[in-house]
């Protein structure tokens, strides 16, 4: 059998475990008494997310492996996208690092704008479109934050 057949397999089954794994231990969260929705929900949701999705890609990879043809393959290299990985770890570590002194929705604004162009092609490479889906994004998940979980986010210099 050929590795490559069962890329996405190994892909999705190995997100699936992290996600299963991480959501049992999302269960030794503190809820908190304050609030009907407290510390615990969010990492539930997001971990129960991530093993949905990755039994979907674990279901997709199984559909592509049965329809693998060897002889039909494209035998050009796939392209290594080493900077944009680098490029990207960096922008992540520069959000957490910002975070709590710029605030969240500066910093998310500039972090989905940036991670936006760095992931996009060049001909797809829109500036004004990637800050308004970071602005509207972050002020989006600010208010549910702030107003539906009661769920403080960090200011920042904005001090609101």
């Amino acid at each position: 059998m050929h590795k490559e057949k069962f890329k996405d397999v190994y892909a999705g089954v190995f997100v699936l475990a992290v996600g299963l794994i991480l959501f049992a231990a999302s269960f030794s969260v503190p809820k908190g008494a304050a609030v009907s929705i407290g510390s615990d929900f969010m990492p539930k949701v997001t971990c129960g997310l991530m093993a949905v999705l990755g039994g979907i890609i674990t279901w997709n990879g199984n559909i592509q492996a049965k329809k693998y043809n060897e002889n039909n393959k494209n035998h050009r290299e796939e392209k290594k996208h080493y900077k944009e990985l680098a490029a990207s770890v960096a922008a992540l570590f520069v959000y957490m690092i910002l975070l709590v002194p710029v605030g969240f929705v500066i910093m998310t604004t500039v972090y989905i704008t940036v991670q936006s162009w760095i992931l996009s092609p060049k001909e797809k490479k829109n500036p004004v479109k990637f800050f308004m889906i970071g602005a509207v994004a972050s002020a989006v998940i600010y208010y549910i934050f702030r107003n539906i979980f009661v769920l403080m986010l960090p200011a920042g210099i904005l001090g609101f």
